[in-house]
């Protein structure tokens, strides 16, 4: 799991962690190719997990999109979704709050990281 930045602390959301976990159990095998029975599964699971993040309040929307993030597996789909939509979602804070928001988010990204890349293109912007 990635470091997170402490605006997010204290979220918790049991049920994404559970479909996270059946999801990591579905994508361990990093490499091998999958049935189309388990693509299928893995679509399932992705589906259920934003009909989750979409439901929570508004307030709490970013720290579930960011949650998602940093539990999904590396080079995953639902990894590469929820940097999208977290960058999205991020769009829609007021234009002040933008900078502070990625500042946090790149300080916890991996070194070399796609998300640590983008915040830091997005923060020359400021």
């Amino acid at each position: 799991m990635r470091t997170s930045f402490n605006y997010f602390k204290g979220h918790k959301f049991p049920e994404i962690d559970a479909l996270l976990s059946n999801y990591e159990d579905k994508t361990w095998d990093y490499g091998v190719e999958k049935s189309e029975e388990e693509h299928v599964a893995l679509r399932q699971i992705e589906q259920n997990i934003w009909a989750i993040v979409d439901g929570v309040p508004k307030d709490q929307k970013l720290a579930a999109l960011h949650h998602v993030y940093a539990s999904a597996p590396f080079d995953t789909e639902l990894e590469t979704q929820s940097k999208e939509r977290m960058l999205d979602d991020i769009a829609k804070f007021p234009k002040e709050d933008q900078p502070i928001i990625l500042y946090g988010i790149f300080n916890g990204a991996p070194e070399d990281s796609a998300l640590k890349k983008k915040c830091a293109s997005v923060l020359e912007l400021f």
